[in-house]
């Protein structure tokens, strides 16, 4: 009951209250944009891979070495990714030096004073992380798929989009872009996900043939 008698002029508080419906009003606005742009994501996925996928190859194909085909594609997106994971850290790393003062730059615990950096620099090192928590499961889904027999030419296109959506999060984090970036983030996921779709259940994305 003391307790409960300390806590009183609190409940009944202004602030209290304010804070409750900002919070509520978050998780309904939360509650209602995700799985919208989930959904938006999808079917711009979808539409993409069974419509255009024959054109995202074209592409590919004008910009690669000659007798490129699907394996390399697939292949190559991997260690795209894997070379954009660890190329953001570069990025990082000069204008950690840029922004701290001189003589401070801390090699010894550099993560720690990453996590201090703000503006770009902050934003940067963000996306250095994020890209580690992609990168994983985009190699396991193809792992999986190529694992499982499934043909390279059903997944290239996905992986490609996977590279181009990866390339745009960075670069619309970089701008301070927030509703592209997260949208493109999205993306990654939804295609990571169809990797993994289209070995286990094939039956579920028939546009992937």
């Amino acid at each position: 009951l003391l307790f409960i008698s300390a806590l009183e002029p609190w409940h009944h508080s202004d602030v209290v209250r304010q804070t409750a419906n900002m919070a509520l009003g978050d998780l309904l606005f939360i509650s209602a944009l995700v799985p919208a742009l989930y959904a938006s994501a999808f079917w711009l996925v979808k539409y993409l891979l069974s419509t255009h996928a024959a054109d995202i190859m074209k592409v590919v194909y004008m910009a690669a070495p000659a007798g490129f085909q699907e394996q390399q594609v697939v292949w190559g997106a991997v260690a795209l990714s894997c070379a954009f994971t660890l190329l953001s850290f570069e990025f990082v790393l000069f204008l950690s030096a840029w922004q701290v003062p001189k003589g401070k730059l801390d090699n010894k615990n550099p993560r720690k004073q990453k996590e201090e950096l703000d503006g770009l620099a902050g934003r940067l090192w963000s996306g250095h992380k994020n890209a580690h928590e992609a990168f994983p499961g985009f190699l396991g889904g193809v792992c999986c798929a190529v694992s499982l027999n499934v043909p390279y030419a059903s997944i290239a296109p996905a992986c490609v989009l996977f590279v181009a959506a990866r390339v745009s999060f960075h670069v619309m984090f970089a701008l301070n872009i927030d509703a592209l970036r997260s949208f493109s983030f999205i993306v990654g996921i939804m295609l990571t996900a169809l990797l993994y779709v289209r070995a286990l259940s094939p039956a579920l994305v028939p546009w992937m043939p």
